[in-house]
């Protein structure tokens, strides 16, 4: 690996050099991971290093950003992970997913890159994904369409309609159809009231 491979890393935020190699600036005395995001240094001012240890060996501190001298911390994973979990608990409810997306501290721009790093797809594609996966357990359930489309956050039918339809390989009345060909129905008396069954 020479001086230009590094830089050109260095330049990308490239986090598959991370732990091959770290680079420090001399004007402020602070070495790096390849992948952090920290001001862009001036070429004629960074040093490289095999090892954490030759760098702090050298003088230079750790970035308190990137935190180069613990090879397990990973923010952009930690990142990854928390707006996953976003998705994956308020896919309901709009507003409520923009603001815990605003809480993460990051831009939404940052986040996006992140994800797609750590998920191979893009928050959008995950976000529907999560929503048509909710809509095909409420059709399974019996649930009418509409319900079943506003239930799991859309708000525009025809998009409902087209993402079903993408990843399910029928229109969302069909599936549900094809579920409630196998459903059987009861109602039985107990002691706390009436009880509806529902078996597939």
């Amino acid at each position: 690996m020479d001086d230009n491979e590094m830089w050109q890393a260095v330049q990308t935020c490239d986090p598959a050099y991370d732990g091959e190699f770290f680079y420090a600036v001399q004007k402020t005395r602070i070495f790096y991971r390849p992948s952090c995001k920290s001001k862009y240094p001036r070429r004629n001012n960074v040093e490289y290093f095999k090892s954490s240890a030759e760098a702090e060996a050298a003088g230079y501190r750790p970035c308190k950003r990137c935190r180069p001298d613990l090879p397990q911390y990973d923010p952009d994973r930690d990142l990854a992970k928390a707006s996953k979990a976003v998705f994956d608990q308020y896919f309901t409810d709009r507003q409520e997913l923009n603001q815990q997306l605003k809480e993460l501290g990051v831009t939404r721009k940052q986040m996006s890159l992140v994800f797609k790093r750590y998920y191979d797809m893009k928050p959008a594609e995950y976000l529907i994904q999560v929503r048509i996966a909710a809509a095909k357990q409420a059709l399974q359930a019996g649930s009418s369409v509409f319900d079943a489309a506003a239930n799991s956050g859309y708000t525009n039918y025809s998009s409902f309609y087209a993402h079903f339809r993408k990843l399910s390989g029928m229109p969302p009345a069909k599936y549900r159809q094809l579920f409630a060909q196998n459903i059987s129905r009861a109602v039985m008396d107990t002691p706390i009231g009436l009880l509806r069954i529902v078996a597939s």
